[in-house]
């Protein structure tokens, strides 16, 4: 089986020519080129209009991502090889050369590699040169100063042409020779090469084992790391390399069959040639086995450890109350430590025996007590068992030495996480893009994560674990010209050693050791440091003309938190650059961010230290800052884009939520039934005192993120609404989500079983009460609440008591709603009436006064916060007033005195039925009369809301509705939503559309529509009468009833769309049919006729039947006549 190298040249330089002759093969070219330049183009433009806006734009990062482009060109010319590579034979007999060829003196295999080598040269090469143009122009254009040149990061570049793409290219190519030897018949040979390259790739993709998508990944993504110019490593293990050379032996495989299968004689030994080609193939299977098993193994370790440290999750532990020590950090090699740690028994009970919980790849040399005398102890699945020298009585300390080594084995930790990027399901390419190294010890960076249980801590690795709280003395040592971030302030002993000290006790430690570039300052006694790679360096020269603006905005927010009696509690505060691979998520349902651990914010490097602050977005857009910001110059222009860059974090990277988790999280965390609903709320109340806006950051609502990112991004910080907040409203207003909070109080949550729900309930409720007491008392008193928290705090814990004393400090009203905010379902729901609005005389031109006033009745079991806004002929947006407490199953009136016209009046409550604020009352100049009346502002009581018993509304909402061939759909409030399906914009059982040519029931929410809670319609384009809305009223007594409809005033209301409308009355058997003139009828409630109904159930029928364009549907209501004052009219008649 020899063969002549230069006759596979010879026939690679022949196809080669023949292919790159074809329109064919430049079809495949320019669609490549113009899709994978296109989404590098798009990528760019994106990123640098919205990298300095938002730091989770670093997802689009074309640096980083270059990748994902290029799997586009892969995939177009993976197709194109099949055409090529499918003509294998067909080509020759077709061109009727086939009989001289196989005259010719050369073997089938020379033959068959060397057209496979010419098919290669022209599908790879082009990419190769896709490249090289990408990176040559983005270098060009970073030289020409221009923002948007980014080059590509060179591993990443490097690595996709040879790792990713020649392997996939090798065996599609060849297995689609192979395919065209066995099938004779080209159309069906490319069918089945089409279908079986496409199938092993969609198998990659979708919901299988993360074993068999590692095994079977065509295109390399699986084995290759996430880019960074902090690491060197292409792929995340061995197996990497082990996958792609399988691939690469399976094309050898069908390259040798395809020349024994070739219907050319051929001279050769064919059986050497075949078994040759078996054991090729043979050796595939087995190295791709290698690959399943090897990380099958990883999960099954996993499970290991997960099943030891639940097994073990009831035995009491000690409490640590004091680390010290030294580390001697060796990149790349091992981690040194000696360490003493002095624990203490709790105060329960005795204890013979200590449990901890350490890195399982770590090897302990030395267990012994303070004196010296060694302890027996088993360690395995990262459990760490021994006895004690004696039994320690409750309270007693004991002091041991622990001396170990190793390199921590980066997939321990986080064992009971519901986000797994090695688990099946959508959320996998999540969990990649948030980084899936627990710990990184790499030659050029080492991240010792508390996860990763680097240190030991007492107890096992859950993540409802409660975490001891104890003080820290740790001497570091790295390699010369590394810095090291920690807790706290790093004390420089010599150059490669250094010191941490917390006074505050901590919960977990985070070491960060690298060749950082240092830019430290000191503000108000704490050091602010910030560390980056030395080439990350560019934007602190774009930003620095900000820099005494920037220390005077946190000097603000450090007074502020002091005015309330808070402090940072530790000497130093560091933002520290990462690279993209470390995890950024911690374990349990929450996945709650590990970017924040005490005294630190992790920054991945794509984010701040790659963002293109030198292209401003606001300008380059002509929308250009608002004067009162230019005003303030450039230092607080630099401010603001800093401040909109980080609050508008949502990928677990808000420095603001970060710092506040050191104010307070890392300090307490509750105890009882809703602890994670306090921690919540606590930790929002936190985030909105330091940066005045909450964060949002759940894993596993992440997919639903980024669906809605298109709609909810804005490259503009002018506008000061976050993509955070912006989250926030739109999961607030989701169904699925109403119906659970109206189900399902907080401090019954279960967010193991349902944990997207479960994020949601959070960030709606208990999100919404840190908005109510930080509104509520303002951010002086709000402040004074957690300090008052943080000093009621019993080792280490609090509950909702003492949330609920704090604030009644302040307000009894507030604190008596914080009391059953977590045990409760229900919610206040509100209500307006009697609107007046007056001007009041006396005032010369330019200081006019309006006397606004209404009543609020909330008739709910629940009380309950809400405020008015308003917008005058200057406002471009809603004025709000001080936020009031309606009681619940009362009513209040509430007046203003304002200096402008309001043009519109809206009650905008906090959390309640209403869900958004609506619209009471709209003005104009010709409606407003003066009056002699006393002004007012502020709430008082008045009579509850009376209700007639009469008069009996029908919404929208109460409606029974049923499409074309469908079934009935009930309506309600609040229903049990158990099957809507989350992601489908379903609004009490229809759904929600914008458009007015609705084919099916649909619903939508406007100002002038009629409800008690929600101002809601429902519609449907005209059909013929088989779509029905169906109302029922139970009516209290038989006599005079006045049917009426409520018009709401629309578009294709005034458009004259709606026609005679076809309803229909059943009461008793009867059936009354009846016809509304929409045409002509009056915006809000319209008389349809006067009907004797007997007592009981009546329905209304309202079918999509109509002369116009549209059946709407919005309220109707019965009006029965007092039958008292029928028989006194009766009389007077008689009389007459």
């Amino acid at each position: 089986m020899s063969i002549n190298f230069n006759n596979v040249w010879a026939f690679a330089l022949c196809e080669r020519r023949l292919t790159t002759r074809t329109s064919r093969y430049w079809s495949f070219v320019t669609l490549s080129y113009v899709i994978a330049l296109g989404l590098v183009f798009v990528k760019t433009v994106w990123y640098t209009f919205g990298s300095s806006v938002s730091a989770s734009l670093s997802i689009v990062s074309p640096r980083f991502n270059f990748a994902d482009s290029g799997n586009w060109f892969l995939l177009i010319f993976m197709t194109g090889l099949v055409f090529f590579a499918a003509d294998v034979r067909a080509r020759d007999e077709r061109e009727r050369i086939h009989e001289v060829l196989d005259a010719r003196c050369y073997s089938n295999l020379e033959l068959i590699l060397g057209r496979f080598v010419g098919m290669l040269q022209v599908a790879w090469l082009p990419l190769l040169i896709l490249a090289c143009l990408v990176q040559l122009v983005a270098w060009a254009l970073a030289v020409s100063g221009s923002a948007f040149g980014q080059p590509i990061e060179p591993l990443a570049l490097f690595s996709f042409p040879f790792f990713n793409a020649l392997p996939a290219m090798a065996f599609s190519c060849a297995l689609v020779m192979l395919i065209s030897m066995l099938i004779r018949q080209r159309i069906v040979a490319l069918a089945v090469a089409l279908v079986l390259l496409f199938g092993i790739y969609a198998l990659s993709l979708g919901s299988f084992s993360y074993p068999l998508k590692a095994a079977l990944d065509l295109v390399g993504s699986f084995q290759a790391t996430l880019s960074s110019d902090w690491l060197s490593a292409v792929v995340y293990d061995g197996y990497g390399y082990v996958q792609r050379l399988a691939l690469l032996l399976f094309a050898l495989g069908f390259l040798l069959l395809s020349a024994r299968l070739h219907p050319r004689l051929d001279s050769g030994r064919a059986s050497a040639m075949v078994w040759t080609a078996l054991a090729g193939l043979a050796a595939a299977v087995a190295l791709l086995i290698t690959v399943f098993w090897g990380r099958q193994a990883v999960l099954e370790k996993t499970a290991d450890w997960l099943a030891a440290h639940q097994a073990m999750q009831s035995q009491p532990a000690p409490d640590l109350v004091q680390l010290k020590g030294r580390l001697d950090i060796r990149p790349g090699d091992a981690l040194y430590a000696e360490l003493q740690l002095t624990v203490q028994t709790p105060q329960t009970q005795p204890l013979q025996q200590a449990i901890f919980t350490l890195n399982p790849a770590l090897v302990i040399d030395k267990l012994a007590t303070e004196e010296g005398l060694a302890l027996q102890y088993s360690f395995s699945n990262g459990l760490l068992l021994f006895q004690l020298p004696q039994q320690l009585e409750p309270g007693q300390t004991l002091t041991l030495q622990l001396v170990y080594h190793g390199r921590p084995d980066a997939q321990f930790g986080y064992l009971d996480s519901y986000l797994n990027p090695r688990s099946p399901g959508s959320e996998q390419a999540v969990a990649f893009m948030l980084g899936i190294e627990n710990g990184l010890f790499d030659p050029g960076y080492v991240a010792l994560m508390p996860g990763n249980f680097w240190l030991p801590l007492s107890g096992v690795e859950m993540a409802d674990q409660r975490r001891d709280h104890f003080k820290l003395a740790l001497d570091v040592t790295v390699p010369a010209g590394w810095l090291t971030a920690g807790p706290g302030k790093r004390t420089e002993v010599a150059a490669d050693h250094f010191r941490y000290t917390t006074a505050t006790e901590v919960a977990e430690v985070a070491l960060m050791a690298a060749p950082f570039k240092a830019y430290r300052t000191s503000i108000d006694g704490i050091e602010f440091e910030l560390l980056l790679h030395p080439e990350h360096t560019g934007n602190i020269s774009v930003l620095a003309a900000g820099q005494p603006q920037i220390e005077q905005w946190i000097a603000s927010r450090l007074s502020l938190l002091q005015e309330s009696g808070l402090r940072y509690p530790f000497s130093a505060f560091s933002l520290v650059e990462v690279p993209n691979g470390l995890r950024g998520y911690r374990g349990g349902w929450r996945n709650d961010s590990a970017l924040a651990p005490p005294a630190m914010v992790l920054m991945k490097e794509s984010a701040f230290p790659s963002a293109r602050f030198d292209f401003d977005s606001v300008v380059s857009l002509g929308r250009g800052w608002p004067q009162k910001d230019l005003k303030d110059g450039v230092g607080l222009i630099v401010v603001k884009r800093l401040h909109e860059f980080f609050r508008n974090d949502f990928l677990g990277g808000n420095l603001f939520a970060g710092f506040a988790r050191s104010v307070f999280q890392h300090r307490l965390a509750a105890t009882g039934n809703d602890a994670a609903a306090l921690d919540y709320t606590m930790h929002q109340l936190t985030t909105l005192l330091v940066s005045e806006q909450q964060d949002y950051f759940f894993p596993a609502r992440l997919n639903d993120v980024f669906r809605l990112m298109a709609n909810t991004m804005d490259t503009d910080p002018t506008r000061g609404t976050t993509v955070s907040q912006r989250m926030i409203d739109s999961f607030g207003t989701d169904q699925f989500v109403w119906d659970a909070v109206l189900r399902q109080p907080l401090n019954q949550l279960n967010g193991a079983a349902e944990p997207g729900l479960t994020a949601d309930l959070l960030a709606l409720k208990a999100g919404g009460m840190a908005q109510i007491i930080y509104q509520v008392l303002g951010p002086r008193k709000a402040g004074l609440v957690v300090a008052e928290v943080l000093q009621r705090q019993s080792a280490g814990t609090y509950d909702r008591q003492a949330l609920s004393a704090a604030v009644r400090v302040f307000d009894a009203n507030l604190a008596g709603l914080v009391e059953r905010w977590y045990l409760d379902k229900g919610l206040a729901g509100f209500t307006s009436r009697d609107v007046t609005l007056f001007k009041l005389p006396g005032g010369n031109h330019g200081d006019d006064r309006y006397q606004l006033s209404l009543t609020i009745n909330n008739e709910e079991t629940t009380a309950g916060y809400a405020r008015l806004a308003w917008k005058t002929e200057d406002d471009k947006e809603p004025v709000l007033s001080e936020p009031f407490y309606v009681p619940a199953g009362s009513s209040v009136e509430y007046g203003l005195t304002l200096s402008q016209l309001p043009l519109e009046v809206y009650l905008t409550p906090y959390v309640a039925l209403n869900r958004q604020q609506y619209l009471v009352a709209r003005f104009s100049p010709e409606q407003v009369k003066t009056a002699e009346i006393v002004a007012f502002s502020g709430v008082r009581a008045t009579k509850p809301v009376h209700h007639d018993a009469l008069r009996i509304v029908m919404d929208d909402l109460s409606a029974e509705v049923s499409n074309s061939n469908s079934q009935a759909v009930g309506m309600r409030l609040a229903g049990d939503g158990a099957d809507l399906k989350r992601g489908i914009n379903i609004d009490n059982g229809l759904p929600v559309s914008v458009n007015w040519d609705a084919r099916q029931w649909s619903r939508r929410t406007l100002d002038s529509a009629w409800g008690k809670y929600r101002r809601t319609l429902i519609y449907v384009a005209a059909g013929q009468g088989h779509s029905t809305a169906v109302l029922k009223a139970n009516l209290p007594q038989a006599g005079q009833w006045r049917l009426e409809i409520h018009i709401p005033d629309v578009a294709p209301v005034r458009q004259k769309k709606l026609g005679a409308l076809s309803l229909e009355l059943v009461a008793a058997g009867q059936r009354i049919p009846l016809t509304f003139d929409g045409n002509n009828a009056a915006f809000g409630w319209n008389a349809v006729g006067e009907f004797a109904l007997p007592k009981g159930e009546v329905e209304i029928m309202l079918s999509d039947k109509t002369s116009g364009e549209l059946m709407i549907f919005d309220a109707m209501a019965l009006h029965g006549k007092d039958p008292q004052l029928v028989q006194a009219q009766a009389a007077t008649t008689d009389a007459k």
